[in-house]
C-alpha cells in the first residue's frame, strides 16, 4: 500500500504524465478492491454524491414536477406559496434559509473534494480526521467557490439587462430590427463561451489544483499559479488533457 509522505511535492517528478495517471489509477483500484469493504463503499459514496456524482449539477437535485399528476399535492403546494407569498416575513425567512442552505452544501462540496483526494492517497476513508486534515484547505477552495459564483451572478445579470430590451422589442414588435437580432445572438454567443470558460475553471480547479493545495498545503490561489507557470510550460500536455 502506497501513501504519499506530507514532504513529497508533486513538482518532484518522476515520470511522464502516463505513468502518474497509471498509478493513480492503481491506487484508485487498491482502495475500492483490495480488498472490497463495504463500509468503505458506502462513505465513498456518501463524498462523492455531495460532489455530484461524478457531475457538476448531479447532486442534490428533486423537483416537486415530479408530482405534478397528484392534484391534491399540488393545490396543497399552492396554498402554501399563496400564504407565503402575503407574509413578508416569511419570505425573508425562508430566502436566509435558502442562502444558509446553498453556503452549507458549498462547503460540504469544498470539503469533500479533499476528503475524496485524502481517501486515495492514505487508501482509507475517516470522515473526521479527513476533516480536521483537510479543514484550512477547504476553506479557502470554499471562499473561492462562493467568490466565483459571485462573480458569476453579477455576469448573469449584465447579460440579462442588456438582452432585455431586445426581448421586449421581439414581444412588441411583429418585425424586430436588425439590431435587436444582433444583440440577442452576440449575448447568446457571450453566455456560450462564458459557459465554456466556467467548465473549463472548475475542470482544472477540481482536477488539478485540488491536489496540489492538499500535496503541499498551499492555499487556493498560490496553487493556482503554480499550475499556471506548469500549464504555460506544457501547452500540449494540458489541452490533450482538457
Amino acid at each position: 500500500m502506497r501513501e504519499l509522505p506530507l514532504g513529497l511535492h508533486p513538482g518532484e517528478r518522476t515520470g511522464s504524465p502516463w505513468q502518474a495517471l497509471s498509478a493513480a489509477f492503481g491506487d484508485t483500484l487498491q482502495l475500492l478492491f483490495n480488498p472490497f469493504i463495504g463500509r468503505r463503499w458506502i462513505k465513498l459514496s456518501l463524498i462523492c454524491l455531495v460532489l455530484g456524482g461524478g457531475t457538476s449539477s448531479a447532486a442534490f437535485q428533486w423537483s416537486f414536477g415530479s408530482l405534478r399528476y397528484d392534484p391534491s399535492f399540488r393545490e396543497f403546494l399552492n396554498q402554501d406559496w399563496s400564504y407565503i407569498s402575503q407574509n413578508l416575513w416569511l419570505v425573508a425567512l425562508l430566502t436566509a434559509l435558502s442562502i444558509a442552505l446553498i453556503l452549507i452544501l458549498l462547503y460540504f462540496r469544498a470539503m469533500c473534494r479533499f476528503m475524496l483526494v485524502d481517501a486515495v492517497m492514505r487508501q482509507r476513508v475517516r470522515f473526521v480526521e479527513a476533516w480536521r486534515t483537510v479543514g484550512p484547505l477547504g476553506w479557502s477552495y470554499f471562499l473561492w467557490l462562493l467568490g466565483f459564483l459571485i462573480f458569476l451572478l453579477e455576469i448573469i445579470s449584465v447579460l440579462a439587462i442588456a438582452v432585455f430590451p431586445s426581448l421586449r422589442t421581439f414581444a412588441t414588435d411583429t418585425t424586430p430590427p436588425v439590431s435587436a437580432w444582433l444583440t440577442l445572438v452576440g449575448v447568446l454567443v457571450a453566455g456560450v463561451l462564458l459557459g465554456l470558460l466556467i467548465a473549463l475553471l472548475v475542470i482544472l480547479t477540481d482536477d488539478l489544483v485540488v491536489p496540489i493545495m492538499y500535496a503541499e498545503r498551499l492555499p487556493l490561489p498560490t496553487a493556482w499559479r503554480k499550475l499556471w507557470g506548469c500549464l504555460r510550460g506544457e501547452v500540449a500536455t494540458f489541452a490533450g488533457y482538457v
